[in-house]
């Protein structure tokens, strides 16, 4: 038998044992998951029409107004009365969005159906609102959340709604003079000066540093083994090549935060609450990136062309591998770059994608460096046979990546699906390795597009196989009512000591004068992984826990959840991790770094009790 076919032999052996390692350990970590989710909402349903009025209008500073929600449900649709999700919040949108001081929420006589209160129809909600003294915005926000089911028949997932309401009176038809029907939330508004110079300018500072940091979070070491593989491929090449292929991993990161930037501006302009990371919350985008990484982990074997860097790899993979770092990096935020995009996020749409572009500075500023100064190059050894197996090794890292992506996929779409996806690495494994004998002698441009065209088949084909087992765990999942009370927006079980993040139990706390600690975390998050392992549990942080009597609530967002997305725009972040404590008796909580070390923690965490 030839020497390559033996080597290719021992490189898919390699590949289906590591995947066989990672049925045994995501079926033992996953054996007693919860499993909880919320039901799919259908497409094409009509939603509730929403308006907002003040009175009197424009409300006193320092006085109080009363704000009004006027719902007009669709027909064949009811809305419980009693539904924890039923709410509305007053925000101040300047300098970023944040609730004003409000009185309890009333609302209209509700209708008796079936032994519960709901309303059909037309329904109000109402409450009396502190208006703060001094000078006024030109607008606040109402955001709107709420749950409606059809009339015998299924509930839909919760949904909300901003509306934004000017403050200052303009000529309607209306006849009341002291009402003004509110605007949708992505309406332009001339009158609107927003933070001033400086407050732009160290926000952008901030997002710089944080996207520099961003290379040094747990979330993207992973990810790092592509950047390693570029150095060592350009550290035998010539001054030229070693400033052309920095540039090229370095645009390849920009460009893919700049679309990062102009869809969260888009979203934002539809009226949805930007999320760094949010992406990850979709099974589809996952399973992406993880044919992707198992793609470049198998051209690393030696299965298939090369797609990752190497020393034989294309020029143009520079470019293509900055950008898979930046989108396998996306789900953590670091210091600096939570508070900066939570400032970016609560400006106009059209700003977000500069905010990003500070952020991408800052994240390619290594590779810029090195293009600056290609002499950086000499210190590192010469490329030769050592460097086969660093890249061997580096396709470990990279297929560990993509199992830790199965993972993350398992907890969104559930069990079924990963085993699916599973068996999908499997085959891709095997069809690459036969297509790797039957196109060996081929042109690179033909193999290159063989195995892209084998890949993408696999893609939709796991797209289109796992859409049965996640719409079975799905429907096999608890109904959101109980999903809001019993367990977190994924299948990640809780662990002793913690609730999860509801807002009834916070303020009850709260008034109860027990302080409250809130984990906003998911599965997607790695470093939110190191800190709860690393620090969260450790028993000395357990032990300062219960002896301060803390309320420790886990907001698990590894699922779009309402609830997690308003609370988190409220403290002013856009990312994940957050980790905040709330003392009675004080207006705001305090937040701690998106990195923790468990003595700084520990201290700080008594510090702010009065703890010795």
């Amino acid at each position: 038998m030839p020497l390559w076919q033996w080597e290719k032999i021992q490189a898919v052996s390699r590949s289906l044992a590591l995947i066989l390692s990672a049925v045994v350990a995501i079926n033992s970590a996953t054996a007693f998951s919860l499993g909880t989710t919320s039901t799919p909402q259908p497409g094409n349903v009509p939603q509730p029409v929403v308006q907002v009025s003040l009175s009197p209008l424009p409300p006193p500073p320092g006085g109080q107004t009363v704000v009004t929600v006027e719902v007009q449900l669709p027909s064949g649709f009811y809305q419980d009365a009693d539904s924890s999700f039923l709410n509305f919040t007053v925000l101040n949108d300047w300098p970023q969005p944040h609730p004003l001081a409000e009185g309890p929420l009333t609302t209209s006589t509700p209708q008796t159906r079936r032994g519960h209160a709901s309303f059909q129809g037309r329904f109000t909600l109402s409450r009396t609102v502190q208006v703060p003294p001094g000078p006024q915005p030109s607008h606040w926000s109402v955001r709107f959340s709420y749950q409606i089911c059809q009339i015998d028949g299924a509930c839909l997932l919760p949904s909300q709604t901003t509306i934004r309401v000017n403050l200052a009176p303009t000529p309607t038809l209306t006849s009341n003079p002291q009402k003004f029907v509110g605007q949708t939330a992505h309406s332009s508004s001339s009158q609107f000066s927003g933070p001033p110079l400086w407050a732009w300018l160290a926000a952008l500072g901030a997002a710089f540093l944080g996207g520099l940091i961003l290379n040094l979070m747990p979330c993207v070491f992973p990810v790092l083994s592509l950047k390693a593989l570029a150095v060592v491929k350009a550290s035998g090449e010539n001054q030229r090549i070693q400033r052309l292929s920095s540039l090229r991993f370095a645009s390849g990161e920009a460009a893919s935060l700049l679309l990062l930037g102009l869809g969260t501006a888009a979203v934002k302009l539809a009226g949805g609450i930007p999320i760094w990371g949010g992406l990850f919350q979709l099974p589809a985008f996952v399973l992406i990136l993880i044919v992707v990484f198992w793609f470049f982990a198998l051209s690393l074997w030696d299965i298939g062309p090369r797609f990752a860097p190497s020393l034989r790899s294309a020029p143009a993979t520079d470019f293509a591998n900055g950008a898979v770092k930046v989108l396998a990096a996306a789900p953590c935020t670091a210091p600096f770059l939570g508070p900066a995009l939570g400032f970016a996020f609560a400006l106009p749409a059209w700003s977000i994608p500069l905010f990003f572009l500070a952020i991408a500075l800052g994240l390619a500023l290594p590779d810029l460096l090195l293009a600056a100064f290609p002499a950086i190059f000499k210190l590192l050894p010469r490329p030769g046979a050592w460097t086969k197996h660093f890249e061997q090794f580096m396709g470990f890292l990279l297929a560990g990546t993509a199992l830790y992506m199965v993972w993350i996929y398992e907890n969104l779409a559930g069990s079924s699906a990963m085993w699916v996806i599973l068996v999908l690495l499997w085959g891709l494994t095997l069809l690459f390795a036969g297509g790797d004998v039957l196109t060996k002698n081929k042109r690179p441009w033909i193999r290159r597009l063989f195995f892209s065209l084998l890949a993408l088949i696999v893609l939709v084909v796991g797209l289109i196989l796992s859409q049965p087992a996640t719409a079975s765990a799905v429907s096999q999942r608890p109904s959101p009512a109980l999903v809001s009370t019993s367990a977190t927006s994924a299948s990640r079980p809780l662990p002793a000591g913690w609730k999860p993040f509801t807002r009834q139990q916070l303020q009850q706390a709260l008034a109860e004068g027990r302080p409250v600690f809130v984990d906003a975390t998911a599965a997607w998050c790695a470093t939110c992984l190191v800190n709860e392992n690393g620090v969260l549990a450790d028993p000395e942080v357990q032990q300062a826990f219960k002896t301060s009597g803390a309320l420790l609530l886990r907001a698990d967002f590894t699922r779009p959840s309402t609830p997690i997305a308003d609370w988190l725009n409220e403290v002013g972040r856009a990312g994940l991790p957050v980790y905040a404590l709330y003392v009675p008796g004080k207006d705001h909580p305090h937040l701690f770094p998106e990195l923790l070390e468990k003595q700084s923690f520990l201290s700080e965490f008594s510090k702010l009790l009065n703890r010795p």
